[in-house]
């Protein structure tokens, strides 16, 4: 998705995860003209960022479980499509194990910075019988920089915004496979839950 700021955004489908975020040019799809449309496009522009692999949302008996790596349409996770707004912007929708998620990335263009932001609104609806969790990040680093707000291999920020989960706890810290991750429990006890991102590089 290329948006007229001037970010861009790989959504995966399999995965259900926004995959990679950058400035600047979309992708040459030349080949995909010229030929017959046959692999992936690597994205053209810079400052690209790989975001965290996998499904982004798991049950877990434990915040100390692995993260599942299977793929996620293999875990029962259903891809239910997209809705534009009247921007013409996307919402991503699936659904997993008895709720409804809607991933919404919005541009955010600061004053006096060169290149926009993204906000990403989780918006997951129903109930879970097992504990659900939401991991927001994986990075080699992960540094808090304040509540809500990370460095994540020492030259991007994210800030996370968890106020409408219901109360639920705050976002935890782990190792894992080598890596940081950040996990954020997500409370479903009013029927709905919303957590909110701001990837800034």
């Amino acid at each position: 998705v290329g948006y007229p700021d001037k970010v861009n955004l790989a959504w995966d489908a399999n995965d259900m995860r926004l995959a990679l975020v950058w400035h600047g040019a979309f992708i040459d799809a030349s080949r995909h003209w010229n030929g017959r449309g046959q692999g992936f496009e690597a994205p053209l522009g810079d400052h690209l960022i790989e975001l965290a692999p996998n499904a982004p949302l798991a049950k877990l008996a434990s915040p100390n479980d692995p993260w599942p790596t299977t793929l996620a349409r293999e875990s029962g996770f259903r891809f239910l499509g997209y809705k534009l707004d009247a921007k013409q912007q996307p919402t991503f929708r699936y659904s997993f194990s008895g709720v409804t998620v809607e991933d919404q990335p919005t541009p955010l263009k600061a004053d006096g910075q060169p290149f926009a932001s993204l906000r990403r609104t989780l918006t997951v609806a129903g109930s879970a019988t097992e504990p659900l969790y939401y991991r927001a990040a994986v990075a080699s680093k992960i540094e808090k920089l304040a509540e809500g707000e990370y460095k994540l291999d020492g030259f991007w920020t994210m800030k996370l915004n968890a106020t409408n989960n219901n109360g639920g706890e705050a976002a935890t810290l782990r190792q894992a496979g080598g890596k940081w991750e950040l996990l954020v429990p997500v409370n479903l006890s009013g029927g709905k839950a919303v957590l909110t991102q701001d990837y800034m590089w």
